[in-house]
């Protein structure tokens, strides 16, 4: 996580995934979580590799 913030009890929040690299031993996906105003709350970048 590059960026994280505290969200208020109970409220709704939208999140937009965008893959980087889709490769044959591992992917890499960007996230972002936002409020329903757009302020985002978390970005981050998951990686994954083949089990």
């Amino acid at each position: 996580m590059s960026y994280l913030r505290p969200v208020p009890l109970g409220a709704t929040v939208r999140v937009a995934t965008e893959v980087l690299h889709c490769g044959r031993s591992f992917g890499l996906v960007h996230v972002t979580v936002s409020l329903p105003n757009g302020k985002p709350v978390l970005v981050g970048r998951v990686t994954g590799g083949a089990a």
